[in-house]
């Protein structure tokens, strides 16, 4: 696979939209599925957007332990979504 990924990471730039408000087919000329990436995570809130707007993954992540990820609640998450994965 070979997608475009977006971040929120501020050492990267900041991106005009938000894809767990904004739709995946309102970004213009994409060939290929969109992943987001590096998010903090709050739950599966963010899964249940991304997969409403038409993203194609996403991948949580926390480099200290001030922020979790919820790998139990992803597990769950992707077995009730098994035919989208």
């Amino acid at each position: 696979m070979d997608p475009y990924t977006i971040t929120k990471d501020a050492d990267l730039g900041t991106v005009t939209f938000n894809p767990t408000k904004q739709d995946v087919s309102k970004l213009k000329d994409l060939d290929k599925p969109m992943i987001v990436g590096e998010y903090k995570q709050s739950g599966i809130w963010e899964f249940n957007q991304f997969y409403k707007n038409g993203y194609a993954g996403a991948w949580p992540w926390s480099i200290n332990d001030k922020y979790t990820v919820y790998f139990d609640a992803m597990n769950t998450w992707a077995n009730k979504h098994k035919g989208a994965l």
